[in-house]
C-alpha cells in the first residue's frame, strides 16, 4: 500500500525514522515479532548505500533491493508507482480546477484513499484472483462508500462556539456549520 511521508532531511536516519513511521502506522505483525514487509526496492541515493541503512533493514526483516548506479531504469516499480500517485493526484486537481497549491492535499488523497483499493493487473490473493493492496495488506475488501469528492463544497460541523473566551451552548447558535472545501481525511 503507498505511502507517503516527508523527509525532513535526506539523510540515512531520515529515511530509517520514515520506516519505522510506516510499520507502527501498518501494526501488522506476524508471531516472530517481524513486521510483514517482504522487500524494499530503492534507487541507488546516498541514504540507501550506506551500511546504517542495510544494518536498519536487517533488524526489522527487511530485504533491502537497489538498482544499480547509472541505471536507474531498475527501480522501475518504485517510479511506476509514483507516477500512477501524481498521474491521480492531477487528474483530481484539474477536475477540480484548482490551483498548485493543493498538490499536497491531492498527493495524499491520492496515495492514502485511491490507490490502495484500486485493483492491480498482476495483484493476486492466494487463491489467483485479482485483487487490491488494501485487501492484501488487512485482509478486509475496501470500503469504496468512503470515498468523496476531493475539493468538492461541504458543510464543515460547528462543535463549539465561543464569546469572550466562554464557551456558549450550540442549541442556541443559529449557524451549526459554515461552508468549507473537502481537502481529504485527516491524518
Amino acid at each position: 500500500m503507498p505511502r507517503l511521508y516527508g523527509l525532513k532531511e535526506l539523510t540515512t536516519g531520515a529515511v530509517i525514522d520514515a520506516l519505522d513511521l510506516f510499520i507502527a502506522e501498518l501494526g501488522k505483525v506476524d508471531d516472530f515479532g517481524w513486521i510483514n514487509i517482504d522487500k524494499i526496492r530503492a534507487d541507488a541515493g546516498p541514504q540507501f548505500i550506506l551500511e546504517e541503512f542495510r544494518d536498519g533493514c536487517a533488524v526489522r526483516g527487511v530485504n533491502l533491493t537497489l538498482a544499480a548506479p547509472q541505471h536507474q531504469e531498475m527501480n522501475c516499480i518504485a517510479e511506476a508507482t509514483w507516477k500512477l500517485i501524481s498521474t491521480t493526484a492531477h487528474s483530481l486537481m484539474v477536475f477540480a480546477r484548482v490551483e498548485e497549491r493543493f498538490t499536497h492535499f491531492a498527493l495524499m488523497y491520492a496515495a492514502r484513499e485511491i490507490i490502495p483499493v484500486l485493483p492491480l493487473r498482476d495483484l493476486v490473493d492466494d487463491s489467483g484472483e485479482q485483487t487490491t493492496p488494501h485487501f492484501l495488506m488487512t485482509g478486509k475488501k475496501a470500503r469504496i462508500s468512503g470515498i468523496h469528492t476531493l475539493f468538492c463544497p461541504c458543510i464543515v460541523k460547528k462543535l463549539t462556539a465561543q464569546k469572550e473566551k466562554k464557551a456558549l451552548n450550540m442549541r442556541h447558535q443559529p449557524q451549526k456549520g459554515f461552508r468549507g472545501v473537502f481537502v481529504g481525511v485527516p491524518a
